[in-house]
């Protein structure tokens, strides 16, 4: 903390000024969380011994075998240096021999079975307008600039120009990597560059993406032909093994009909460069180091990172992305358990009693509003620490040969299994995230919350802290990610999860209104060089930011009041609460990852996620003395529940 600061003035300074000024960013990372980092740490640390032990023959948890032939393979980088290039060669030869639309759309559609986003995305979803089922769903995606922004910088933004001629030498340096003459690849990046600037400028805005509204549209297969004539969709769900495939929500239309019509204007050369690229690229972390260091080195140009992450934690990583349910039954055995599960759950339930309450006493609600907003809130589906079933990885092939086999072979596994859902029921027990996950996630089609075991740790969470800290760190989560049902996306969606306006034209128009005055607020805040934040690109995450923290602090004085008991510290229960919240959120971040994120993300920076909520929260004021005129007490509070 930093005593100096007074909290009325820079809460987010008063409580993390003593870590700011001391601590610096490491070199490997773009940011620099003091609590959230400590957590994902000591998780990577019990995780790397579950998987050294797996590869040493001794692990005892569910697909020991698999994991550890993955997790041994992916650290044997003198097997991988060895083999070269030899392993994307069937690849690559698949690629020359693109020749028309036809083998394009074939060759698209086997890069996509194996999770390789290019030019577009295909996956599987809940159908937003019938929560039941799953459909297929095409999306715009497999740039490789962060954001349609970036194509087209201002003559003003320097930096974004910068980073589009430095992609553009990135590009050119992985083709040559490939096998092309110098000469070659900068010929053939700038190609590259353009047939992706073209893409991008049928892409929807990131503002634009967070509307659900603007993403759903429903497809038959004679629609979709009728929509993108220029792709060989026969041939594309032939190749996926998906001929019956019938819907498809095709989110951005206009995107998808560009694709099809650069198949027919753009020459076919283009396109078996951009494949190549592409591959090249997503692959280079199971290639030699020579791929990996090239990669590395965009990443510092776009992020400002000065190191790159250990091997045995990107080892980790791709454990867990492709057998995170095997890897995390030994890890939440070590770590939550049973009894951390149940505590959560108290949680929880807490603070949506403390929801349900603001639903009950908002007076700006119409009573047919209200109810049907009661009845979402008591369909949430809590999905809390870890499933109650675990996937299943048999089949998934895992050997000691080859690390790029094992990943592309897990690529492809997952992909497989998420495919085979499309027309079926949904799963209401299945997880999208693995339990060592350090994050939490609302779900809006499955009107669900998501608190991995991952981010149920010290200080964050645990059986017998201090409820201010369990409350003011998760509880705030938790009320964060209920608030995300009744933010303005999540309230596009009703209590079973479908896309249905269920508020009346009344209380919508008041909703908006209340709506505005966080995008003005936020939007008023400056980030970086004078650009400030996206008021309407990070309205949902500030909505849930400012109601989460109202919510879990009345849930918080419920529970103090039903369980009263000393309290050692000098500091009153009010004030550790709030610090609690805002240590959770002390960060550091690399000037150019601001710049990145600040284009590209719905979160704001903490700083403004801090003191934003707070200045708009009475108790606050009231807990530390606050008096109207300071800088946390704005004089026009926003305010929806």
């Amino acid at each position: 903390m930093d005593p100096s600061v007074s909290p009325c003035d820079d809460f987010y300074q008063y409580a993390c000024g003593g870590w700011l000024r001391t601590a610096a960013i490491p070199a490997q990372a773009v940011s620099f969380n003091p609590v959230a980092d400590a957590v994902y740490d000591g998780n990577q640390a019990i995780l790397r011994s579950i998987l050294e032990r797996d590869a040493g023959g001794i692990g005892d948890g569910p697909y020991a075998r698999e994991l550890g032939a993955l997790y041994g393979t992916c650290m044997d980088q003198a097997a991988i240096e060895k083999a070269g290039l030899g392993p994307l060669d069937d690849e690559l030869t698949a690629i020359a021999s693109v020749h028309d639309a036809r083998s394009l759309s074939k060759e698209l559609a086997h890069l996509h079975g194996g999770s390789l986003r290019i030019a577009f995305e295909f996956d599987a979803d809940i159908d937003a307008r019938d929560s039941t089922h799953v459909i297929a769903v095409m999306s715009q995606d497999g740039l490789g600039l962060p954001d349609r922004e970036y194509y087209f910088p201002q003559r003003s933004d320097d930096e974004k120009q910068k980073l589009r001629a430095a992609y553009e030498v990135h590009v050119a340096a992985t083709l040559a990597l490939g096998g092309e003459t110098p000469d070659d690849a900068k010929k053939h990046a700038a190609r590259v560059v353009s047939l992706e600037t073209q893409l991008a400028s049928a892409s929807m805005s990131s503002a634009d993406l967070q509307d659900p509204q603007k993403t759903y549209h429903k497809l038959d297969r004679a629609a979709l032909t009728a929509l993108a004539p220029d792709l060989a969709w026969d041939e594309y769900f032939a190749e996926l093994g998906l001929q019956a495939v019938g819907s498809i929500n095709v989110a951005e239309p206009e995107y998808i009909m560009a694709v099809s019509a650069m198949v027919r204007s753009r020459p076919i050369e283009d396109w078996r460069l951009f494949l190549r690229w592409r591959v090249l690229d997503l692959s280079s972390p199971a290639l030699p180091a020579r791929f990996v260091d090239e990669h590395f080195q965009w990443e510092q140009a776009l992020t400002g990172v000065r190191e790159q992450t250990p091997r045995w934690k990107r080892c980790v990583a791709i454990a867990d992305r492709l057998m995170g349910d095997a890897l995390a039954q030994p890890f939440v055995t070590q770590t939550l358990g049973n009894d951390g599960k149940r505590v959560a759950l108290e949680v929880v339930r807490a603070v949506e009693d403390s929801m349900r309450a603001k639903l009950s006493a908002a007076a700006w609600l119409d009573e047919a509003t209200r109810a049907r907003a009661l009845d979402k809130l008591a369909g949430v589906h809590n999905k809390i620490g870890y499933p109650d079933t675990w996937r299943s990885y048999d089949g998934i092939g895992m050997d000691r040969t080859s690390y790029f086999a094992n990943r592309a072979r897990g690529y492809a596994f997952d992909a497989k299994r998420r495919f085979a859902r499309i027309g079926k029921q949904v799963d209401r027990d299945e997880w999208p995230v693995t339990p060592p996950t350090v994050d939490a996630f609302y779900l809006p089609t499955g009107n669900e919350i998501i608190f991995p075991a991952g981010i149920l740790q010290r200080p964050l969470f645990a059986p017998g802290q201090p409820p201010a800290m369990n409350f003011g760190g998760t509880g705030v989560s938790v009320g964060h990610e209920i608030t995300h049902g009744f933010d303005n996306e999540g309230r596009q969606f009703d209590a079973d999860g479908n896309l249905k306006d269920w508020w009346s034209p009344g209380v919508s128009a008041e909703f908006e209104k209340r709506a505005t005055c966080f995008v003005d607020q936020y939007g008023s805040y400056v980030a970086i060089d004078q650009k400030h934040l996206d008021g309407k690109l990070t309205l949902a995450e500030n909505i849930a930011d400012n109601v989460g923290l109202k919510l879990a602090y009345s849930a918080f004085e419920v529970h103090r009041a039903a369980h009263p008991a000393p309290q050692p510290s000098a500091l009153s229960p009010e004030r550790q609460f709030f610090i609690a919240h805002a240590q959770a959120w002390c960060e550091l971040l690399r000037d150019d990852f601001v710049r990145l994120i600040v284009t590209t993300d719905p979160h704001a920076p903490a700083r403004f996620r801090i003191n934003g909520s707070v200045s708009n929260t009475k108790e606050f004021a009231d807990a530390f003395g606050c008096k109207p005129g300071d800088r946390m007490v704005r004089a026009q509070r926003c305010e929806l529940w």
